[in-house]
């Protein structure tokens, strides 16, 4: 049984950098939840963890990806330390220090607040490197793009805003429609919070 500390007072000390049994923990957490069979109507929802090689094979271009010094994908685990999601960053722009977010959460911890929980832990691991995260969303996951708006992430549409942004995100963005973007700056994020 996975135990899950989401009211933790030290949220990031549930953070720790990704590994590649952490991309074989997540795949098989998404098997033993549809009961060994995956079926196809969810696989696209559940990509790259509903199949082992290609859940290994993205653990091994996560453990590419860094920020400055820093490593750009790390596991969220739980009190006995399995991974119970993860959160990355990718495309790192040092010139406007900005990142490509991306964020998946097992089943069991889904519509329990923990994107949130998950990435306020990363933007206090990045904190003196990231001023900036986009992040791309299926337009058929609202739970996520509800917890980005409830983060007072700003949903970007206007054309002319999404030619400003990187070109690699830019062009991530075109390949995954439908899919919405946001921009989320932490620091303006973090003074909402305060007041």
């Amino acid at each position: 049984m996975i135990k899950i500390t989401k009211k933790s007072h030290a949220i990031s000390r549930h953070l720790r950098p990704f590994q590649l049994h952490d991309a074989r923990a997540l795949y098989q957490q998404c098997v033993d939840f549809y009961g060994g069979v995956i079926p196809d109507s969810v696989r696209r929802y559940e990509w790259p963890f509903c199949d082992e090689f290609a859940a290994l094979d993205y653990g091994v271009s996560l453990l590419a990806n860094t920020v400055d010094d820093l490593p750009g994908a790390y596991a969220y685990v739980d009190d006995d330390d399995h991974c119970i999601a993860l959160v990355s960053v990718s495309f790192y722009e040092r010139r406007d220090r900005s990142v490509l977010l991306g964020t998946y959460l097992t089943q069991r911890i889904r519509q329990k607040g923990f994107h949130r929980t998950v990435k306020t832990a990363l933007f206090t691991q990045l904190a003196e490197h990231v001023d900036t995260y986009y992040c791309i969303v299926s337009a058929a996951n609202p739970y996520a793009i509800r917890a980005l708006l409830q983060m007072a992430a700003e949903q970007i549409s206007e054309q002319a805003v999404i030619c400003a942004i990187p070109l690699r995100i830019q062009l991530e963005h075109a390949l995954q429609q439908p899919a919405a973007l946001f921009r989320l700056e932490p620091r303006q994020w973090t003074d909402c919070s305060a007041k």
